[in-house]
């Protein structure tokens, strides 16, 4: 990992005014991604990761929202307070987006071709067709039969999936440093997901860091090196994705990772009763949290401390493998029935592998047969 990392972003906020007042929707995040690394957000609905993803290069209108942070820097350089036109240089060729919507992403006017060959052409001297060429080629990378003929028809012309697919191509026209991909593999079937997977783990080979959304823990168990939990526009555990997988710290990660695990018996996310508010103070889980106490409440978000106990990560340090803000994991604070409910969602492997949970061979999302989540193994099992 280079000593400066591609992107760094240190409390990051975004403020959108709405009919009731501000919105606090991305609410003091700071994350790294270094070249070559994914880093994957995690999250329900609603949780703010889209919106983060979008004011890292001024995609989120203003007004009505206002944006600010002690940093933002790209390969460096500030993104905070830089024009629109500043931003364009880097939109496309050095930052590219996969929006979560492709059907409102792609341009109904123009072929699928033209939309792909326009970044090339604006960010390189090539020639037309040249472009067009290299447009084919990312077509048939990301798994568009027929390539050579597809590429002048138009959106409409294409299934949502094969229109994720054609999103994908056009973000990857520009051989961006950084990909930020939104939901990426959601509407895509299993064999095109594992293309895509591998896809992005050859980007991330060259060199390329990846800032990936997802609901799917598959996904993040396969391409992922470490994993972001957002909450209620916070950034409430983080680590690698052995570590946060192995053992979730954070009563949210637990009940997000508990959505996955039907067959254990617990209230999951799917099962909760509608949430209020959430708290703009303290933790934001603390209304649902069973272990919430008073010291939960009032004041900043809870300081990032190590997950295993200790004072590791009570700096916010980006360095500690693995970190959870809440007060139970203070030097003073005693996290042991935390820890005694944490299940990582990648367990009973076996009866998975069979078809008998929802990440085994019947999951909707892959084609799942190891479920492991070490350097190696985790990396192959969507790929059986």
């Amino acid at each position: 990992m280079a000593d400066t990392p591609l992107l760094s972003v240190r409390d990051l906020r975004t403020r959108i005014r709405t009919d009731d007042g501000w919105l606090n929707a991305v609410d003091g995040v700071s994350f790294e991604v270094a070249r070559g690394e994914t880093v994957c957000l995690v999250g329900e609905s609603g949780s703010g990761k889209s919106v983060t993803c979008e004011s890292l290069t001024g995609l989120v209108p203003q007004p009505p929202a206002a944006v600010s942070g002690e940093r933002v820097a790209f390969d460096g350089q500030s993104l905070l307070g830089r024009s629109d036109r500043e931003l364009r240089s880097v939109r496309g060729s050095r930052i590219a987006h996969v929006f979560q919507n492709p059907q409102q992403a792609l341009d109904p006017v123009y072929s699928v071709g033209k939309q792909a060959i326009e970044p090339i052409r604006i960010h390189e001297d090539v020639s037309r067709s040249a472009a067009r060429a290299r447009a084919i080629d990312l077509l048939r990378r990301v798994g568009i039969p027929r390539a050579d003929q597809r590429v002048d028809d138009y959106p409409h012309e294409f299934s949502g999936g094969m229109q994720q697919r054609v999103a994908i191509a056009i973000a990857l026209a520009g051989s961006p440093d950084l990909l930020v991909a939104d939901e990426p593999t959601t509407a895509v079937d299993v064999t095109v997901q594992a293309r895509l997977l591998d896809l992005f783990r050859t980007l991330t080979g060259d060199g390329t860091g990846m800032l990936l959304v997802t609901h799917d823990l598959r996904v993040v168990a396969a391409v992922a090196d470490r994993v972001l939990v957002m909450y209620g526009g916070t950034i409430v555990e983080r680590g690698s994705v052995e570590s946060v997988f192995a053992e979730p710290a954070h009563p949210y990660t637990q009940a997000l990772f508990g959505s996955y695990e039907r067959e254990r018996g617990e209230a999951t996310i799917a099962e909760r009763t509608a949430r209020g508010d959430v708290p703009t103070d303290g933790c934001r889980f603390r209304p649902e949290c069973p272990h919430a106490v008073e010291a939960c409440a009032g004041g900043s978000q809870p300081a990032f401390h190590g997950a295993g106990g200790g004072s590791d990560g009570e700096s916010g340090d980006e360095s500690t493998d693995h970190a959870v803000s809440c007060v139970h994991y203070a030097p003073d604070g005693d996290a042991s029935r935390i820890r005694a409910t944490a299940t990582s969602p990648m367990a009973n492997q076996e009866s998975r592998a069979a078809g008998d949970g929802p990440l085994g061979r019947d999951a909707d999302s892959t084609n799942t047969t190891d479920t492991s989540v070490g350097t190696d193994e985790r990396r192959d099992f969507v790929d059986e």
